[in-house]
């Protein structure tokens, strides 16, 4: 059975969302019937990983986009072939991660315009954008509960500030939905989602829910 072509017919919706029609045709009927149904993972895998780099730490650029896409990590003068799945048409794809991004110290000093040794450079972070990384709402200064003393203005603050400086900071104006709890603060967890988080990271077993 051979596919000839697929045509992707984008439909506007009078909604905030759009909906895509996907059309397959066939060189004759196929028999059986065929039926379609959307993959648990993506690519059709039966597992699937999900790679969290803490801090907005440099070797998330220097490390682990070389072992992964392929290339040299300087440090150890050794060089990667990449490690990669398959689309299921014949194509490789390089395994990427996401960037637990705060974007200063808890000083409130900027650590990201490559003045301070081992912090990723925003410059590093659209590369690892524009490669299919990921990158996740770590609170602007790293504050938690164990280190200062937070009102839930804080929390939030924390929470707003980052977001705001990641978008206006990326090239590709990047709106962060995720949100990855710094120092196990599980007071960040409730919060975030209030303000339409879509998923919250939290090493803390001691979380509401299911833990």
């Amino acid at each position: 059975m051979r596919i000839l072509n697929i045509i992707f017919i984008f439909l506007s919706v009078i909604t905030v969302s759009s909906a895509q029609k996907i059309v397959i045709h066939f060189d004759s009927t196929p028999s059986p019937t065929p039926s379609v149904s959307k993959a648990i993972f993506k690519f059709n895998k039966d597992f699937a990983y999900s790679f969290t780099l803490d801090d907005a730490t440099e070797d998330a650029f220097t490390c682990a986009l070389p072992v992964f896409s392929g290339g040299e990590i300087a440090a150890i003068n050794t060089n990667f072939t990449g490690l990669f799945q398959t689309d299921g048409c014949g194509n490789d794809v390089p395994f990427r991660a996401g960037v637990a991004w705060n974007t200063a110290n808890i000083y409130g000093e900027n650590i990201h315009n490559g003045d301070v040794q081992g912090q990723l450079t925003w410059t590093q972070l659209d590369v690892l954008i524009d490669k299919g990384w990921d990158v996740f709402n770590h609170s602007y200064s790293h504050k938690a509960k164990s280190t200062n003393a937070m009102t839930r203005a804080d929390y939030v603050s924390e929470i707003e500030q980052n977001s705001l400086v990641v978008k206006q900071k990326t090239n590709r104006k990047i709106e962060l939905n995720t949100f990855v709890v710094p120092s196990g603060d599980n007071v960040y967890q409730d919060i975030a989602l209030d303000m339409g988080y879509k998923i919250v990271f939290d090493q803390n077993i001691g979380v509401t829910g299911i833990g």
